[in-house]
C-alpha cells in the first residue's frame, strides 16, 4: 500500500461516521472557506480510492451517477436560474462521463476552477470521481 493510500485510509478510519456527517453538513455551511475545505477533505480521502469510495457509498447511501460520487443536491442559484426537464438532467449526467484532469467533477463545469482553486459548493453540484476513472493520476508523495 502506497503512503498515500495509507494516509487516506487512517484519516477515513479516524473520521468515523460522525465526522463524514459533519463534512457532509459543513458543505452547506455559511462561510464559504468550510463549504470549500470540506469539499478538500472529501476530494483528498476519495480521489482515486475504490475501496474508500466502495466504503463512503455503502456507509452513507450514495449512489454514484455515471463516473461520479456526487456530494451535494442542485444548488439553490442553480435552481433559480435553470429550466428542468428531461434535457438538463441528461446534460448533467453526460457530463459525469467526461474525463478531467481534475481531481473533481463540478457542474456546470467552468475551467477557472482546478485542484488547488476548489468550486463553491453552494453555487455548483460537486462531485469525486467514482472508481479508476480518471487515467491521467499523479500522486502527491507524503514521505
Amino acid at each position: 500500500m502506497r503512503t498515500f493510500e495509507r494516509f487516506q485510509r487512517d484519516t477515513f478510519i479516524a473520521l468515523s461516521d460522525k465526522g463524514f456527517n459533519k463534512l457532509l453538513a459543513c458543505l452547506n455551511h455559511k462561510k464559504q472557506e468550510i463549504r470549500k475545505l470540506s469539499f478538500r477533505i472529501f476530494v483528498d480521502l476519495l480521489y482515486n480510492n475504490d475501496v474508500l469510495q466502495n466504503i463512503f457509498c455503502e456507509k452513507f447511501d450514495f449512489n454514484p451517477v455515471g463516473n461520479v460520487i456526487c456530494l451535494n443536491w442542485i444548488p439553490k442559484p442553480l435552481k433559480e436560474n435553470i429550466k428542468f426537464d428531461a434535457n438538463l438532467l441528461k446534460n448533467i449526467k453526460q457530463s459525469t462521463n467526461i474525463q478531467s484532469k481534475r481531481q473533481f467533477w463540478m457542474w456546470p463545469d467552468n475551467v477557472i476552477y482546478n485542484d488547488d482553486n476548489l468550486p463553491d459548493p453552494q453555487k455548483y453540484l460537486i462531485g469525486v470521481y467514482y472508481g479508476n476513472k480518471n487515467v491521467n493520476i499523479t500522486y502527491k508523495k507524503f514521505e
